[in-house]
């Protein structure tokens, strides 16, 4: 079983779900308060309801967000003890955390978790998402961007807190993987792998860095 270095309870995702259910009751009872205002009361009420429903949706994002790297960190116990396992990792100053890193004979991966559902569609790197194949769908962040950048903050980290030989040819995998198993993935040209939560242990193990360890 993999060697887990670093196991935390999620404590960035859970953090940022807290801070957003926090906003959405303060403002809540405050609609509740201005509800007994004249005339414009109802106004300043209605806002600050729009304003709750909105935070209680972003709660939610990070909360089935915590739920997928469970189900990551667990999928990827099925390595043997030749690889470590890091989870929830934020390299300061860098605001924002890497989900999961692994280190194994056969080099560095960076793998970034997604729980989305519906149909969703992977251009290069431009991601959009859609309830169906038939529409093209809203335009989301770009997860492999998003990737890539945390693989080259960790690649930075290590090359200014390492030395040897290898440092020259150092290189960090990005992996993009999806929980949702009822989730559709269309890809076109991407410049990422991307695999499921139940596929990835032996992606890794069949991919190679270039690197030794």
């Amino acid at each position: 079983m993999v060697k887990h270095v670093v196991r935390t309870d999620y404590s960035y995702l859970t953090s940022q779900g807290k801070r957003h259910m926090h906003a959405a009751a303060i403002a809540l009872v405050l609609g509740l308060v201005f509800l007994i205002i004249p005339t414009y009361g109802i106004f300043i009420a209605a806002g600050l309801a729009l304003f709750g429903v909105n935070q209680i949706s972003k709660w939610s994002f990070y909360f089935k967000g915590a739920s997928g790297e469970r189900k990551v960190s667990k999928a990827l116990g099925r390595l043997n003890d030749d690889y470590f396992l890091l989870d929830d990792i934020v390299l300061y100053p860098h605001t924002g955390n890497i989900d999961h890193i692994v280190v194994g004979h056969n080099g560095i991966f960076v793998i970034e978790t997604k729980n989305y559902s519906g149909v969703i569609r992977c251009i290069g790197d431009s991601w959009y998402q859609a309830g169906s194949q038939n529409t093209s769908g809203r335009k989301i962040e770009s997860i492999s961007s998003q990737v890539k950048r945390n693989a080259s903050i960790l690649n930075e980290f290590l090359r200014s807190h390492i030395t040897g030989n290898f440092i020259g040819r150092l290189f960090v995998m990005p992996i993009i993987v999806f929980t949702n198993d009822s989730m559709t993935l269309i890809e076109k040209n991407p410049t990422v792998l991307s695999t499921s939560a139940r596929k990835l242990a032996k992606l890794i193990k069949k991919s190679d860095t270039g690197q030794c360890f």
